[in-house]
């Protein structure tokens, strides 16, 4: 069975990293930064970063929540389960 892509992101759960991958570069390009930028953030070297951005390898869930919460995006987001970007309720 082929997936269903919608808008760069597929819906089989086999193809989550895909849809991650391409979350993952476009969050970091709308906010301007390097894979560098995110890397050293996430205390990773550059290529571990490129690497999640390629779908050749996948964050840890502890990484996976402090990029939601760096971009203010929710997990379903980042992770294609959402196809909006559904921005998080800012902390009071």
């Amino acid at each position: 069975m082929n997936p269903i892509k919608l808008k760069g992101c597929c819906v089989l759960k086999s193809q989550e990293k895909i849809c991650m991958s391409i979350r993952l570069k476009e969050l970091r390009l709308e906010h301007g930064l390097s894979q560098a930028d995110i890397a050293a953030m996430l205390d990773l070297d550059r290529s571990s970063y490129t690497y999640y951005e390629l779908g050749k390898s996948q964050p840890t869930l502890h990484t996976l929540i402090v990029l939601a919460d760096y971009y203010n995006v929710t997990m379903d987001y980042l992770l294609g389960r959402d196809l909006y970007a559904a921005r998080k309720r800012p902390k009071k």
